[in-house]
């Protein structure tokens, strides 16, 4: 994969997907996820960061902190997760083994045992407290794209919120003009 990106010019890929799959979710993440194991998923997010970066090529993780227990697709409707803080430490084990990564990808993802009312791209308490302190992540953070339905408001207004919640960078994939 990374060959192939270098070979036309691509110097960044958002991928690997570090997601710890959860029996019973909705298949949005399915066979992207590289498993149900947080170590097994660990150690095969580092192995595609280790052959990306051979090829010249910077992965990014995602879908900090874990999208693997969602219930909807975030590309549709924001899913919502009701795990405890203690189950939802299980799926931050992937991210806090890799957090040295140079390149995060948020979740359009509420959990409400961290932020009841905003996803964790929108949620200054999963930014700072979760994803920067407790997973220890200090790389570029990047959102989710923007134009995702799980995001309520207008793509500018999104990105507004996302930056104020301290991500690094907005990403609205679809670049349409207007927005």
């Amino acid at each position: 994969l990374g060959l192939d990106l270098a070979e036309v010019g691509i110097t960044v890929d958002c991928y690997p997907s570090l997601d710890v799959r959860q029996a019973g979710a909705h298949d949005v993440i399915g066979d992207r996820a590289f498993g149900a194991e947080p170590m097994r998923v660990a150690a095969l997010g580092r192995a595609a960061l280790q052959g990306l970066a051979r090829a010249g090529i910077v992965g990014c993780i995602k879908h900090i902190p874990g999208h693997g227990r969602a219930m909807a697709d975030s590309h549709k409707e924001l899913p919502t997760v009701d795990a405890s803080a203690q189950e939802l430490e299980y799926d931050l084990r992937p991210f806090r083994s890799l957090a040295k990564a140079p390149i995060g990808m948020t979740a359009h993802v509420r959990y409400t045992a961290w932020d009841a009312e905003n996803p964790a791209t929108l949620s200054p308490f999963v930014v700072q407290q979760i994803i920067r302190q407790r997973i220890g992540f200090e790389g570029l953070l990047l959102t989710d794209d923007l134009d995702m339905e799980a995001l309520s408001g207008s793509v500018p207004e999104r990105a507004a919120k996302a930056l104020a919640a301290g991500c690094d960078i907005a990403l609205n994939c679809w670049a349409k003009m207007d927005d």
